[in-house]
């Protein structure tokens, strides 16, 4: 859905005022912003809250660190939108957890973060971006806690040495 809003975004959105020069640097930076907030928050991030929370907490302490992780925004141009946008990335990153953990891969998240980013920056917040995207990252919500209601701490797998017996073999 949130690939949908980006698409209507850019089809809708004021891109005027875009060079050529800027589309290079909205690509190049979209990629970059997208592969490393995505590596930090949902990379490693998960991974180490895994070993002490179950999948709730992992959720609720990434997505809330990803929201954070904007708040500076407020020093840095955007005023006070960046206390309103805190609760909005993490909203956004309930998203892109929820697709990392479907799909799997890191990958997927980093793609779309990459593209939303993209679609935003170029064409500016819409009427569909503005509404539409708390409303996706509201029903991402919904279904994170409905699938973590019985929720436990996972389980650290054990160590490659401890499946295997002294000459290798499967136990």
């Amino acid at each position: 859905m949130l690939v949908v809003l980006a698409l209507v975004n850019l089809l809708f959105g004021d891109l005027s005022r875009v060079t050529s020069t800027m589309w290079l640097y909205l690509i190049i930076g979209s990629l970059l912003v997208g592969f490393n907030e995505e590596m930090a928050t949902r990379g490693q991030l998960i991974v180490a809250l895994r070993s002490r929370f179950g999948e709730r907490g992992v959720w609720f302490l990434s997505s809330l660190l990803f929201g954070l992780l904007h708040l500076p925004n407020t020093l840095f141009g955007t005023g006070a939108f960046g206390l309103v946008q805190v609760p909005l990335t993490f909203l956004a990153g309930t998203v892109f957890y929820l697709l990392r953990r479907t799909s799997g891969t890191l990958i997927t998240a980093m793609a779309l973060h990459a593209f939303w980013d993209f679609s935003t920056f170029a064409a500016g917040g819409t009427l569909f971006t503005l509404v539409g995207g708390p409303l996706v990252g509201l029903a991402a919500l919904i279904v994170v806690l409905r699938q973590t209601r019985h929720d436990t701490p996972v389980e650290p797998a054990p160590a490659a040495s401890q499946r295997r017996g002294a000459a290798g073999v499967q136990r």
